[in-house]
């Protein structure tokens, strides 16, 4: 009896930790360089970023359970900034990314799981040049 105890409660504080990663590939035809800021759970530094055409960025990191979903772990406070080569630039906040969240499909990889920002919906646009 104590030992099926011990097995329950050891079950019940040995949960494993999943990593919650997001992922900007950069589909946008040309280099860009990103600031993020605010993007995990971890305590990551504010980070200044080049991505090469069609390579990909981490720009979101958390660490949860196997219940907590990326989308609400992501801050209000969190900021992207993403500038393009010819100066042009688009600023992304927590509520922006937590709604393109839920329409990109997870993939598991063991105990990572990955959301991958595609297309160009983070694109900036010209005409809107970098302070």
């Amino acid at each position: 009896m104590l030992l099926n105890l011990l097995i329950a409660l050891a079950a019940c504080t040995s949960q494993q930790l999943f990593s919650n990663e997001i992922y900007l590939l950069n589909n946008c035809g040309q280099k860009l360089q990103i600031v993020v800021a605010n993007d995990s759970n971890i305590d990551l530094p504010e980070r200044t970023l080049t991505i090469a055409s069609g390579s990909q960025e981490l720009i979101g990191l958390y660490n949860a359970s196997r219940e907590e979903d990326v989308a609400g772990q992501v801050q209000d406070s969190y900021s992207l900034r993403v500038i393009a080569s010819d100066g042009a630039y688009l600023q992304v906040n927590g509520s922006e990314l937590r709604k393109r969240l839920l329409h990109i499909e997870k993939l598991e990889k063991g105990s990572a799981r990955q959301w991958i920002v595609g297309g160009q919906t983070f694109c900036p646009n010209k005409g809107t040049a970098a302070p």
